[in-house]
């Protein structure tokens, strides 16, 4: 978690310390970021804000750059 937090402050936040950290399909493709729970609720939260910003399933289109 500590890693997370160094390189994402905005989540250096006291009430994720000792979160457990859950890989993320990064767009629902092949690669990962680590992130903690809290923050990946499941099938909500964070695929939502992908799926606004045209990321969600468009990973082939990126890995083609």
């Amino acid at each position: 978690m500590f890693r997370f937090r160094k390189h994402f402050h905005q989540y250096d936040l006291k009430e994720l310390y000792n979160d457990t950290l859950l890989h993320h399909h990064i767009g629902g493709g092949g690669q990962t970021v680590d992130v903690p729970s809290k923050l990946h609720p499941g099938l909500g939260g964070i695929h939502n804000a992908e799926k606004s910003a045209g990321i969600w399933g468009n990973n082939q289109n990126m890995l083609n750059y």
